[in-house]
């Protein structure tokens, strides 16, 4: 166990935390703050990993599945929340399944699949939706609150349909991951 691993652990204890303050009545601005602190962790997290040659397989493993979890369980409760329509999260859970998918295919012919720049946009893309979303909750929403929301839920789902059909593409038509 090495720090970024165990800021990536830290990443997923976080996530109870964040659904609990997100459905509780006035803890919203501590799900944004939770979320911002899990975000930053993973920011660190690759940073000190690749500065401090600290990568492991474990970590090319676990990081992207902490960051799947954190979120898409908190898409998940904006479902539930009824401020999010459940189509374009079914689209995105489905990306997030079939590469993983494909990851784990790789890792048995011992191949370690990593991210690649598109994949790591979509992660980006989808952090920051769930900030927006966090954000609406905690000061409230108006006409332009809701445009960005729509604006980063279509970027996010075109670049995790892009970054899902390049993993695919790389993998199964160039052989390498």
């Amino acid at each position: 166990m090495n720090l970024p691993n165990a800021l990536t652990l830290l990443r997923v204890l976080l996530i109870p935390l964040i659904i609990f303050f997100l459905f509780s009545a006035q803890g919203a601005s501590i799900a944004l703050v939770l979320f911002i602190v899990a975000a930053l962790s993973d920011l660190i997290d690759g940073y000190l990993a690749r500065r401090r040659a600290h990568e492991t397989d474990l970590g090319k493993i676990a990081d992207p599945i902490a960051d799947k979890l954190l979120v898409m369980a908190v898409l998940l409760a904006f479902i539930e929340l009824d401020q999010i329509s459940s189509v374009p999260v079914m689209v995105l859970l489905a990306r997030e399944f079939l590469v993983t998918g494909l990851r784990i295919a790789a890792g048995a012919r011992g191949i370690v699949v990593g991210a690649g720049l598109s994949g790591k946009l979509k992660t980006v893309s989808q952090m920051a939706l769930v900030l927006a979303l966090l954000g609406e909750r905690t000061f409230g929403g108006d006409a332009t609150s809701d445009l960005l929301i729509t604006v980063l839920l279509s970027l996010a789902v075109v670049l995790s349909v892009v970054s899902g059909a390049e993993y695919f593409y790389r993998y199964y038509f160039k052989g390498r991951p």
